[in-house]
């Protein structure tokens, strides 16, 4: 039985230690950037590795030709007093390059923090019950133009919840938002 690529990746990564020497690691082929983060009582150790050995996982499952390397995300996290480690394993088309390998596994989170959050936050997207049909994913489309709209207002210091409610409560604000800002002149400009 054929193992799935996540599988593969796992165990190819299986045995990489990032405290062991430099030449304990010999097995497999791989570069690797660390970094080291304390802030507000927690202590995390991020390690990456990624590796360009890449043609026997392209033998193993011959419809991912992109394949351009392979890489491994460890953390370890310390939280008063109390240690995890987590293992994430990653398929990727760019070139094996463990800095360029790292900035985009941090970045994935950037997005999360920036648009996730803040659509389950101030929108209120993960205690939505629409279940049926086409609603739940017109929502999310509507939730996403009014956080653009939202996000349009730079002058005002208000949350994204409080200039919701301004543009319920303010026809005069909604429109100026609407039509006075880069948001109208990015929309004409394509017409």
């Amino acid at each position: 039985m054929v193992k799935g690529t996540h599988e593969d990746v796992k165990e190819y990564f299986s045995d990489l230690d990032f405290s062991a020497p430099a030449g304990e690691n010999r097995h497999i082929r791989f570069s690797s950037v660390s970094m080291h983060d304390e802030d507000h009582g927690r202590i995390e150790d991020r390690d990456y590795a990624v590796s360009d050995d890449v043609a026997w996982l392209i033998t193993r499952h011959p419809d991912w030709k992109t394949i351009g390397s392979i890489g491994m995300a460890e953390s370890s996290r310390e939280i008063h007093g109390q240690r995890t480690l987590e293992r994430r394993f990653f398929v990727s088309s760019l070139p094996a390059d463990a800095e360029q390998f790292a900035k985009a596994v941090r970045s994935h989170w950037s997005i999360e923090n920036s648009l996730h959050y803040v659509l389950d936050v101030a929108f209120g997207e993960d205690g939505s019950r629409l279940r049926k049909d086409n609603g739940p994913e017109n929502m999310a489309i509507l939730r996403k133009l009014a956080l653009t709209v939202a996000r349009a207002d730079t002058e005002t210091k208000r949350s994204i919840i409080g200039r919701r409610k301004q543009f319920a409560w303010s026809d005069e604000y909604l429109e100026q938002i609407l039509f006075q800002t880069d948001l109208a002149s990015d929309s004409s400009d394509s017409e």
